[in-house]
């Protein structure tokens, strides 16, 4: 249920859905964007009564002060994709605001696509007031819930990931004596070569599997910068063209599984201008080595 005020607090989610494949109960999250472009958080649960009659609850602004529970019921068109539904009432709000003043949502065959990995409900709506006269119109873009929550859990690994490489990178540079050479080219947990490397306005790094392609797979950070994620390693070398224009530059390798073979193995290539190093990672699940460079 929409509140024609206007509402401050705006909170945008992607959306998913959670079914079995014979399932009747669907759920989605995501938002309703308005005419003006306010995007208002919506969250969508439903059942299945049988040939495509569906009854359920809308949860409008949920995360803010204007939350509103609405009673829905409407129509599944399974043959040609498409959902409708309207808000018939009012079952709670945290709003103070007339039920006259509240516009019950009314999507007319919107666009919905039921899959394990992305469903999604997408389509244009009109508002109308509990007297059946419109009031606001806009669009609905929701996604089931389990695709959105498996994005969001990704999403926290990733930050935790890259705090827990800043802290290291840090007591790294901190502690590291630069070299001109490799003296040891194999790079196990949290194990770091610091290089100097010529002055010059790119780095390249090669990136490949030189024995069985199992499978592998690895993150690579730049500087606390996601620049290749979950790339599956190959006999084909990978070649990252780096800019080098900072003097320190820090580079992280991060297993992201074992493949068919333990351990997580990569071969690496650091080259700038005439001068090149070879180095190798073997890593369990979860762990890391790092590159640490500077200007010679």
């Amino acid at each position: 249920m929409l509140k024609l005020r206007n509402i401050f607090y705006l909170f945008f989610l992607m959306t998913t859905v959670i079914f079995g494949q014979n399932s009747e109960n669907y759920e989605f999250i995501g938002s309703v964007l308005l005419e003006d472009d306010t995007m208002i958080s919506y969250k969508l649960s439903f059942k299945d009564l049988g040939n495509g009659k569906i009854t359920g609850q809308s949860i409008t602004d949920f995360a803010g002060e204007h939350r509103t529970i609405s009673s829905i019921e409407g129509q599944i068109d399974y043959k040609n994709n498409t959902i409708s539904y309207k808000e018939t009432k009012n079952l709670l709000t945290k709003s103070n605001y007339d039920d006259d003043s509240f516009c019950y949502i009314h999507l007319n065959k919107a666009t919905i696509k039921l899959r394990n990995r992305k469903s999604v409900i997408e389509g244009k709506f009109q508002g109308k007031y509990p007297n059946d006269e419109p009031c606001v119109s806009g669009e609905i873009r929701l996604v089931g819930t389990d695709f959105f929550f498996k994005k969001m859990d990704r999403f926290n690994r990733r930050i935790s990931r890259i705090n827990k490489i800043d802290s290291l990178t840090k007591e790294k540079l901190a502690t590291s004596i630069f070299k001109n050479k490799v003296e040891n080219n194999t790079l196990q947990n949290e194990d770091v070569v610091a290089l100097f490397l010529p002055k010059a306005k790119y780095v390249f790094l090669e990136i490949w599997d030189e024995e069985l392609e199992d499978g592998d797979k690895i993150d690579v950070f730049v500087n606390k910068k996601l620049i290749l994620e979950n790339y599956e390693i190959k006999n084909l070398k990978k070649i990252l063209k780096l800019p080098f224009t900072q003097p320190e530059m820090t580079i992280a390798v991060v297993a992201n599984n074992i493949g068919k073979k333990a351990p997580n193995t990569v071969s690496l290539v650091l080259r700038a201008k005439q001068e090149q190093h070879k180095l190798r990672t073997k890593l369990e699940k979860n762990q890391q080595a790092f590159l640490l460079l500077k200007h010679n």
